[in-house]
């Protein structure tokens, strides 16, 4: 929402509109593929906690649009307190006094040199309309698998433990639906060649024992698999 091919502005971009946005195609994927038995969520940071949360929702489940399994990469362990890794102090001192901050926005195909796009206080504000991650894992019903780099400088690899430690302890599922591949070296955006193989292969194991466990989504407990 608001970046080039899809609707609205950039600067009045919230968390909460790209969540609806993310019912609407789950909502018009199943309308569309009615005998479709399978849908996969994955996203990758702003929109692995997107799709986390959307798993918690109580939305998801009262309209039978619960996805069969999600894959988050590189995703925070918490929301609302998220917000210190997506904006500099400056930024969040300029969002509260003028409503606004600048911030870098990188275009499809971009070289890696940032545009500058301003962006409103309402995105700030939407972190703290999420559930703490206690109270989201309580809700949720669906196996996840969790992938992150040990040299992730966005969001530091240390949430990936905390975060599969949470939802162990407080999703109904418990240590059954969920697992982290650790990936030594990777990045935020795994944009090693090797790295991201090494991910490609886990993600390839999980959804064939996800696919292949009766009745139990997964039946090979919580854990972490080390991808060296």
């Amino acid at each position: 929402r608001g970046i080039p091919g899809s609707g609205g502005e950039f600067q009045n971009k919230t968390l909460t509109d790209d969540l609806d946005d993310l019912h609407d195609t789950i909502v018009a994927i199943k309308q569309h593929y009615p005998n479709a038995s399978d849908v996969v969520l994955c996203g990758l940071s702003t929109g692995a906690f997107l799709t986390l949360a959307y798993l918690g929702s109580t939305r998801s489940i009262s309209y039978f649009t619960l996805p069969t399994c999600a894959i988050l990469f590189a995703c925070v362990n918490d929301i609302p307190t998220s917000k210190a890794l997506d904006f500099t102090p400056k930024q969040i001192a300029d969002m509260n006094e003028r409503g606004f901050c600048m911030t870098d926005f990188y275009p499809v195909g971009c070289d890696g040199v940032p545009e500058k796009k301003r962006l409103d206080v309402g995105y700030l504000r939407s972190y703290d309309k999420f559930w703490s991650a206690t109270k989201m894992a309580q809700q949720i019903k669906t196996p996840a698998l969790l992938i992150h780099g040990t040299a992730d400088k966005h969001v530091p690899y240390s949430h990936a433990k905390g975060l599969l430690r949470c939802l162990q302890s407080h999703s109904s599922l418990g240590s059954k639906g969920f697992e982290l591949i650790t990936v030594e070296g990777g990045n935020h955006f795994l944009s090693s060649k090797k790295h991201f193989k090494l991910a490609e292969r886990g993600i390839l194991r999980w959804l064939s024992a996800l696919s292949d466990s009766v009745p139990s989504p997964i039946d090979n407990g919580a854990k972490e698999r080390k991808q060296i």
